[in-house]
């Protein structure tokens, strides 16, 4: 649904929105997945000996200054996206157009990086309680909402809209974790 909406949108669409996904990608991989690694056996011990209370205490000692520095990385990432991708991609065939649009797509998913960072810290707490339920309720909330979004995008032929709707539907499947 994203792909083939993008496509009918915008020559590049793809390609510049999968480039800044990947590099939204490396974001979380390297804050948030080695965050709700080091968590999750606390989690696990928690669950069956202190609480849902231990849980929520440990997690937000790390939630807290984790979304500070996400907010800095991504404003900064938003605020200098031009010169992010210039410099990581700008060379071959992937020309000034392909940075303008690169760099639009990254100054908006950038901002995916703190609910999908927190939902994968979050997932752990539930994980631990075995309420796999939960997260596939929220996991199918993103999916749902997200190709809401993009059928609405294309309907309108919005391209802002469709790079926003990674975050959008990220939030929401947030908020329903909580």
């Amino acid at each position: 649904c994203e792909r083939v909406t993008m496509l009918g949108l915008l020559p590049g669409l793809v390609a510049s929105y999968q480039y800044s996904v990947a590099l939204v990608n490396v974001l979380i991989s390297l804050m948030a997945i080695p965050l709700a690694n080091l968590l999750w056996p606390r989690f696990l011990a928690q669950a069956t000996h202190e609480g849902v209370d231990a849980m929520l205490e440990s997690c937000a000692l790390v939630v807290a200054p984790l979304v500070l520095v996400l907010l800095g990385c991504c404003t900064f990432a938003a605020r200098f996206s031009v010169e992010i991708v210039q410099l990581l991609f700008a060379r071959g065939s992937f020309d000034s157009v392909s940075v303008v649009h690169t760099s639009q797509a990254l100054g908006a998913t950038v901002f995916a990086a703190i609910p999908v960072s927190l939902f994968t810290i979050f997932s752990r707490i539930l994980y631990s309680q075995g309420r796999g339920r939960a997260i596939a309720a929220a996991g199918i909330s993103i999916a749902v909402i997200g190709s809401g979004i993009v059928l609405l995008a294309g309907r309108l032929g919005s391209v802002t809209l469709v790079q926003w709707h990674w975050v959008v539907s990220n939030s929401v499947g947030l908020m329903m974790i909580l």
